[in-house]
């Protein structure tokens, strides 16, 4: 899973935040995209969610009746948010709950890795599951991908060409994200790269990203003396490299 870092709010832009943050149960990750004003509270209590509920914080439940879990515990939250009253116009954008969020992960029980969208539907005033895009690798193998946030529709369309003509998906979708992150065609997108691997044995970590000679890490250029245990994903030379 991958993220730029750049979150918008209350007329503040900043361009090093974390979006993606990795499940107290250890088999998943979720990240957020839209208004930061509800995305990143729902997001640190989507961890606390997990954590609290001995059932998703073992496993026991499965990642579909994790994200049943989290679909149910989002809609609850936003029910019980009190409206902004100031002026109209800014009113109006602050009640908009423009969010979604996306929830990987690897599923002991159905032994095979799992992508789920949440997004709100104010039509029905609740989160609802949304299914990944489906395209067919030139090998014929399908494969499933989710992006969200803006232009969501133009991503999909764009990548979903790019992966049609591979007969096997390595980090093309990150290397797609690397070419739009500073596109000033997209203002909303920006800040650094940041991105999370899930394993088969059930644990998730970060992947350090080296771009340009930095290392960067959960949003944000990591400081000289913060060094991680992690092999780092490079740019330049689309390798891993400790």
């Amino acid at each position: 899973m991958a993220a730029d870092s750049r979150t918008r709010g209350s007329g503040i832009t900043l361009n090093s935040c974390a979006k993606i943050v990795k499940l107290p149960r250890g088999d998943s990750v979720i990240c957020y995209a839209g208004n930061t004003i509800y995305g990143y509270p729902l997001l640190i209590q989507a961890v606390s969610a997990v954590d609290s509920f001995y059932k998703s914080r073992s496993r026991a439940a499965t990642l579909d009746a994790l994200v049943g879990h989290l679909k149910r515990f989002f809609t609850d939250a936003v029910s019980n948010r009190d409206l902004y009253s100031g002026p109209r116009e800014t009113a109006e954008e602050i009640n908009r709950i423009e969010v979604s969020f996306i929830v990987g992960g690897y599923c002991w029980l159905d032994k095979k890795f799992k992508i789920y969208t949440l997004k709100y539907d104010s039509n029905c005033r609740s989160f609802v599951v949304i299914k990944p895009k489906k395209v067919v690798l030139s090998s014929g193998e399908e494969y499933n991908f989710s992006i969200v946030g803006d232009d969501a529709s133009k991503f999909n369309w764009k990548l979903k060409g790019i992966l049609s003509k591979l007969s096997k998906v390595d980090m093309e979708p990150l290397k797609f994200l690397d070419s739009v992150i500073d596109d000033a065609n997209y203002p909303s997108i920006g800040g650094n790269i940041q991105a999370y691997r899930v394993y088969q044995h059930l644990n998730a970590s970060p992947l350090p990203i080296i771009k340009d000679g930095v290392v960067k890490a959960f949003g944000r250029n990591l400081l000289t003396y913060e060094i991680l245990d992690l092999a780092a994903w490079d740019l330049s030379n689309d390798k891993l490299t400790k």
